[in-house]
């Protein structure tokens, strides 16, 4: 939330997925899919649910931004 009382939205599948290391399931949706990090392998796009908070926290923090939502992407 912002000193204004504004809410906020994080896509994860936005400008800043390359630089947190996500990489879109396809250039039609440009989504993340988020896991519940219980498989073994990973796909490319999917990110376990725990190692995303944690990127996301240190990502915030650095940036100096507490958005109120987070978001895979804004497709439909």
């Amino acid at each position: 939330m912002t000193a204004a009382g504004i809410d906020s939205v994080f896509v994860l599948g936005g400008i800043h997925a390359e630089e947190l290391g996500l990489v879109p399931t396809g250039i039609s949706d440009c989504g993340i899919v988020i896991t519940d990090g219980d498989d073994d392998k990973q796909e490319a796009g999917h990110i376990a649910k725990q190692d995303l908070n944690k990127k996301l926290q240190l990502f915030f923090k650095e940036k100096g931004i507490c958005p109120t939502h987070v978001i895979p992407s804004l497709t439909l």
